[in-house]
């Protein structure tokens, strides 16, 4: 079938009913071709038309709800199969056939099969070489195709189409062979049926206004509990019914302090109705808390498990200066005398490695010489401080237990301003220090005890 025949079909077809439906769409879909198609091709060519891409217009007219007509032009652009060279090829095609589609009288249906038959004529349009002897340029020839598919039909006249289609082509080895075609359509329609209304059952409208909200709620007697009025609490206010617990934890919502949220049941204000996840406000979750009902005391000590403590006596003898600790002087050298008062502190650390310290270290007040192993007092007592905690972690202290912190002379424990001679220097000697202290929670830093009071300088 060329193209003045498809044209004709397509004319006979609209002049057929003067209520005829109308289509139009653009389609993109496969086309796989045979490597037997003889288009273009000489008998038992080896070169052939690679599977591609399809775009086409489609235009049918239906002379009723079932049958109709549709003609359709497109392109392929594909490129060469087979062969010592690959070349571009533009295939265009002209084609119509008949249509029968089933359920589409009713507007209200939205899927619509069908089945189609059909013909047409396909033409090799241009070749990406010089080379005639490749393949025929202007090469045409026919061809007929079955095919089923469906529609969905959106609102508006709207629709989308699918086709599956069998093309029947002229072969290079024998007399015909087989393509194969997979199509998406996006159409408009005119003349769809309309969607039918739905006929609702006249009531008697004395019944129905006596009988219609028995119970003077706002629904209608479809609710739940036609003669319970709902109680309109924000909570299922559809359903008609009242709702004496909304979060059914058995305490009414009269009652009930969180009604949208359901009571632990832990034994802990049960009676107000709200979930309790930290029954004594300690910052650690009753999931977690070992002691629900008695709030964490907050001093560096087992602060997570949720129980009320003290800090060891044998931990808390090792807070403040910790003496006999001395130093090189103007150096972060720790001098041999040292090591007994560390070793008996890492043994302390070494049983509780659960609490976290600061190691501070303190100098005096006076200016160090110029030219110096340290800059200032700051960075004398920084290096101080990390010496120490190095040889802590030399006899089994985790690294990450022990926090390295210099003050200079920025702490006193005792203030040297005014002072002279001895009463200077003995306040001076008193500065030069080390000190331990337990690292409170972030939380209850604020809060935390002061430090215990300077007891013994430690020497340089």
């Amino acid at each position: 079938m060329n193209r003045n025949a498809v044209a004709l079909v397509v004319v006979a077809g609209m002049s057929a009913s003067a209520h005829a439906g109308v289509e139009v769409g653009g389609t993109a879909g496969v086309h796989v071709f045979s490597e037997h198609n003889a288009l273009g091709t000489k008998e038992d060519d080896i070169i052939s038309h690679a599977n591609s891409a399809v775009f086409s217009f489609r235009l049918g007219v239906y002379f009723s709800a079932m049958l109709g007509v549709e003609a359709e032009v497109g392109v392929i652009p594909t490129e060469s199969r087979g062969g010592n060279v690959t070349f571009d090829i533009f295939d265009g095609f002209a084609r119509g056939n008949l249509i029968a589609q089933f359920r589409s009288e009713s507007g209200s249906n939205t899927i619509i099969p069908f089945v189609t038959l059909g013909g047409g004529a396909m033409r090799v349009m241009s070749i990406g070489t010089d080379d005639g002897s490749l393949l025929k340029e202007g090469a045409t020839d026919p061809f007929g195709f079955v095919g089923i598919g469906a529609k969905y039909r959106a609102g508006g006249g709207w629709g989308v189409r699918a086709d599956f289609r069998v093309n029947l082509v002229p072969s290079n080895t024998s007399s015909v062979t087989t393509d194969f075609e997979a199509l998406a359509t996006l159409y408009r329609e005119w003349g769809r049926p309309a969607a039918k209304a739905k006929v609702e059952e006249k009531k008697d409208e004395t019944t129905e206004t006596a009988t219609a909200d028995a119970d003077n709620d706002g629904i209608l007697d479809a609710d739940k509990c036609p003669n319970e009025a709902e109680d309109k609490d924000g909570f299922q206010d559809e359903d008609g019914c009242p709702d004496a617990d909304n979060d059914n934890d058995g305490i009414a919502d009269t009652a009930d302090k969180c009604a949208s949220e359901p009571e632990d049941k832990d034994n802990f204000q049960d009676d107000d109705g709200c979930p309790d996840p930290d029954n004594d406000n300690d910052g650690v979750p009753d999931a977690a808390d070992k002691c629900a009902d008695q709030a964490e005391t907050r001093n560096g000590f087992d602060d997570e498990d949720g129980c009320a403590d003290e800090i060891p006596a044998a931990l808390q003898k090792s807070v403040g200066v910790v003496t006999g600790v001395t130093f090189k002087v103007n150096s972060a050298d720790l001098l041999p005398a040292s090591n007994k008062a560390l070793d008996a502190l890492a043994a302390t650390l070494a049983q509780f490695k659960g609490v976290k310290v600061e190691i501070g270290a303190h100098t005096d007040d006076q200016a160090l010489k110029a030219g110096g192993a340290f800059a200032d007092n700051d960075a004398l007592s920084q290096a101080r401080a990390e010496s120490v905690k190095a040889y802590l972690v030399t006899k089994g202290v985790a690294e990450d237990q022990i926090v390295a912190k210099g003050y200079g002379a920025t702490k006193p424990a005792q203030d040297p301003t005014g002072l002279k001679g001895g009463k200077l220097a003995a306040a001076r000697k008193a500065n030069q220090r080390v000190e331990l202290q337990i690292v409170m929670p972030e939380a209850a830093a604020a809060a935390a005890t002061p430090a215990a009071p300077a007891a013994e300088p430690a020497k340089e």
